[in-house]
């Protein structure tokens, strides 16, 4: 990097000695004290010659910088690598420098595009970096308190961040890139509220460890802040095509192991409007759900089975029925057409994730 910084700062050097000379010979003419439609040609010329070196200069001398700065933390990263170091930082570090690179390239690029690229946001825009990879590049521009929350769950990697979003794997067993199943698990009212996303993490942890592959924390929605928001559509059918967004680019990352979406309560109807995307997944799991949007599963348009399951003490069996509710029929309603769960959980709306039985019909599910 440092050799093609130099190649670049010497081009540069050129490029405005081509401009001076321009110059030079602008002033000659003017100088001279002809005048007629030839000279004004020749003028018009050579002034445009010194103006359109101008910017080519100035951004090989810019891309030059970039060079010798990622140069630079480049080669402090190989000095840590040399030194003994633990095998777990090593790979964040060699996690750094493929990260370094990426954003290098990128820097790059959009000093030569007229209009530059946004910052990636979505996890296809990182194309086949590694999850570490990608994880240290949304640590560099995530705000501080996803930052805080990474850095206190050493199991979490993020694919996607935004102020009040998040998208992240949860992977306690260390599988990363070989799972056997991947769990996007979709939260529902209040979960764009920070405060509450340790929770969420929390969550999904035991539906990692119920499961033995990873989950999938989707948090990439605005999610109503309370009961009274959750009664309208309109932020379920929004996210829905970003939840089926992101599926696509999940699935092309883990071609091998199982796809499960879970939507949890409202996310559940975010779940509904994803699967009417086209969701790539193998199957789709309504947890304690108000509906899905829909009369009958079949109308999700989704190719896998459907679940449904709510606890016998979860109050929000009564906000669907058999006949529809706000937003459609209960899932678990017979007429609905969704298989049953495989166990019978019988705790609250809020104790699926530490309700034995319930973790037991995930595991079911993630290898069956």
């Amino acid at each position: 990097m440092f050799a093609a910084a130099a190649a670049l700062r010497q081009q540069a050097v050129e490029a405005r000695w081509l401009r001076d000379q321009s110059d030079d010979y602008h002033r000659a003419i003017v100088h001279a004290g002809f005048d007629g439609e030839t000279l004004d040609v020749a003028l018009k010329n050579t002034q445009e010659a010194s103006t359109s070196l101008n910017a080519p200069a100035e951004r090989m001398s810019i891309a030059a910088t970039v060079l010798e700065l990622f140069a630079t933390l480049q080669q402090r990263a190989e000095r840590l690598l040399i030194s003994n170091l633990s095998e777990n930082l090593m790979v964040n570090l060699n996690s750094l420098g493929a990260a370094l690179d990426w954003a290098c390239a990128r820097s790059i690029d959009a000093l030569c595009t007229p209009s530059a690229a946004p910052p990636p946001r979505r996890l296809d825009d990182f194309g086949e970096l590694s999850l570490d990879a990608i994880h240290e590049l949304n640590m560099a521009q995530a705000p501080p308190e996803i930052r805080a929350l990474a850095d206190a769950n050493a199991d979490l990697y993020l694919l996607e961040v935004g102020e009040d979003t998040m998208v992240a794997i949860i992977d306690p067993h260390g599988v990363k890139t070989q799972p056997s199943s991947v769990t996007t698990f979709v939260e529902g009212v209040g979960s764009s509220e920070q405060s509450r996303w340790p929770t969420a993490i929390e969550r999904s942890r035991s539906i990692a460890h119920a499961t033995g592959g990873v989950t999938a924390l989707w948090l990439g929605y605005n999610a109503p802040d309370d009961l009274s928001g959750a009664v309208h559509a309109a932020p379920a059918q929004a996210a829905g095509a970003e939840l089926a967004r992101f599926q696509r680019s999940l699935s092309s990352r883990f071609p091998a192991a199982k796809k499960v979406v879970t939507g949890y309560s409202y996310g559940s109807v975010v779940s509904g409007y994803a699967a009417r995307e086209g969701l790539a997944a193998d199957e789709l799991l309504l947890v304690g759900s108000p509906g899905a949007g829909v009369p009958h599963s079949s109308l999700l348009g989704f190719d896998g089975p459907v679940v449904a399951v709510t606890s016998d003490g979860d109050p929000i069996s009564f906000t669907g029925g058999n006949y529809g509710g706000v937003h459609g029929v209960d899932p678990t309603a017979p007429m609905f057409g969704a298989q049953p769960f495989p166990t019978r959980p019988k705790g609250s709306h809020s104790s699926y994730w530490t309700d034995p039985e319930f973790l037991e019909g995930l595991r079911i599910i993630a290898t069956r």
